[in-house]
């Protein structure tokens, strides 16, 4: 059977304008690698936030206008636990950055991250993959992402602790197109 090159020329411009009206030639997946610079130092009664704002990433900038979805979001870290006890990391979010009790931050921010237990004296590094079975509320937590700023607090479930964590770096992974 012969094709007129006709029905070619009318063809291939409707099949490419249906693609481009149904978003399939126009989006993307994207991967935003956001290193955490701040070192979260926990104590029961002392502690500080890690704050995060995506527009210091170039993928973020270039994308975030057009994000259609944020379809993962992960974590590296190591926990170091300084005390005589075990202790159960949790990291919690929020777009407050002045909690100053463990009560603000368990009342005010949300748990993302829990589960995580370290022995005493101890040190655990958490995997990206390996996070992804401690996250919590995940919706909160990419309606936060996608906010583009936000502040991570961490804690320990116990009444008593010292931890730190360090070398948090966040993995985003997020759709987006015209």
């Amino acid at each position: 059977m012969k094709i007129d090159k006709r029905y070619l020329l009318f063809l291939i411009p409707l099949v490419l304008l249906v693609f481009w009206i149904q978003g399939c030639l126009l989006t993307g997946t994207y991967v935003i690698v956001y290193d955490i610079d701040d070192t979260i130092i926990a104590t029961e009664k002392e502690f500080n936030s890690a704050s995060v704002d995506l527009s210091d990433n170039d993928t973020w900038e270039d994308h975030k206008d057009d994000v259609k979805y944020v379809d993962e979001v992960g974590f590296t870290f190591k926990v170091i636990n300084n005390s005589d006890k075990s202790a159960t990391g949790q990291l919690y979010i929020t777009d407050n950055d002045s909690l100053t009790t463990v009560e603000q931050v368990r009342d005010s921010a949300t748990l993302i991250v829990e589960g995580i237990l370290v022995g005493p004296g101890g040190t655990r590094h958490v995997t990206w993959n390996e996070s992804m079975k401690y996250i919590k509320n995940l919706k909160v937590l990419k309606d936060q992402v996608e906010s583009g700023e936000f502040h991570l607090y961490g804690i320990c479930k116990e009444d008593e602790f010292k931890v730190e964590f360090r070398d948090i770096v966040a993995v985003i992974t997020v759709t987006a197109g015209v």
